[in-house]
């Protein structure tokens, strides 16, 4: 009869270990999916700053380059190509800044997807562990019952 309660309750314990383990590994996995839903938000607020300060600067040397040639004596058209060219180039890094950040954030979102499917794979593990470790232990609980005689004769 001993031997029966023992199987039983391995059986029963370790079921729960297995189950809980794939619980906890998703519960992991979900909790590392939300911090990279965050670093891929937080990256691409990032990047919009940057962007921001970015037009802000280029826009402040702009205004300057503007007084100087208009404090020279040659005239503003004459600079005119000048300035069309850095505006264009103060665009370009500004989306550049916000490339970058956006890829950035894809590469997190991308982290995000893996764990989501990293931890809906151990919950699975898990389920499958505990069904394995419930049918082996059941097996051995049956023959611990049986030798103990709760299944018909006992065996001498």
């Amino acid at each position: 009869m001993f031997a029966f309660i023992l199987a039983l309750a391995g059986t029963l314990l370790g079921a729960y270990g297995a189950w809980s383990s794939g619980q906890a590994a998703k519960d992991a996995a979900d909790y590392n999916a939300r911090v990279a839903r965050q670093q891929a938000q937080a990256a691409r607020e990032k990047a919009a700053l940057e962007e921001r300060r970015q037009r802000k600067e280029a826009e402040r040397l702009q205004a300057t380059a503007r007084a100087r040639a208009a404090a020279s004596s040659l005239t503003v058209e004459s600079f005119l190509p000048v300035f069309e060219e850095s505006a264009r180039e103060a665009e370009l890094d500004a989306l550049i800044i916000r490339y970058g950040g956006e890829m950035e954030a894809f590469g997190y979102a991308s982290e995000a997807e893996l764990e989501e499917m990293r931890g809906k794979q151990a919950k699975r593990a898990g389920i499958i562990s505990t069904g394995k470790t419930l049918l082996g232990g059941g097996l051995k609980t049956y023959k611990a019952g049986k030798e103990a005689g709760l299944w018909g004769t006992k065996k001498d």
